[in-house]
């Protein structure tokens, strides 16, 4: 998909996204680092969840260019929460996170920790707000 055009600035609406963080840490003997064969019950592992909330805004509404299942060109115009949601999952396939569009403050320590040496970059991406300017193919 997409955006052929979008709402004025003036007109984006703050939108607030969950995300659950599942962070997974496997702890092993001392004496022994793990190997393929190493069986499951030899591993001792923990599970660290928290649910990460980001305010956001969005375009109150977009115009998309996309195809349907057949491969049949589509173009429809999208407003308030199916224009946001649209938005949400068109950044996933663009390689956008929700935690792209937060500061590094607003972060838990250990996540602004992993995202600190790529944010400034990921963020610029994710602020970039682009349209469809005829200079490369339509659909992907």
């Amino acid at each position: 998909p997409t955006i052929l055009a979008r709402s004025n600035e003036d007109k984006m609406i703050q939108w607030r996204e969950y995300c659950l963080v599942v962070a997974n840490t496997v702890v092993w003997p001392k004496e022994e680092h793990p190997k393929p064969e190493t069986p499951g019950s030899k591993l001792a592992s923990k599970t660290h969840q928290a649910l990460l909330e980001v305010d956001l805004l969005r375009d109150s509404e977009v115009e998309v260019a996309a195809q349907d299942i057949t491969g049949k060109p589509i173009r429809i115009s999208l407003s308030g929460e199916t224009s946001q949601a649209f938005q949400h999952e068109l950044d996933h396939l663009n390689g956008i996170l929700i935690v792209d569009h937060a500061g590094l403050e607003d972060l838990p320590p250990g996540i602004a920790f992993l995202e600190e040496p790529f944010h400034a970059v990921r963020q610029k991406k994710t602020f970039e707000r682009s349209i469809y300017q005829g200079n490369g193919p339509l659909y992907y």
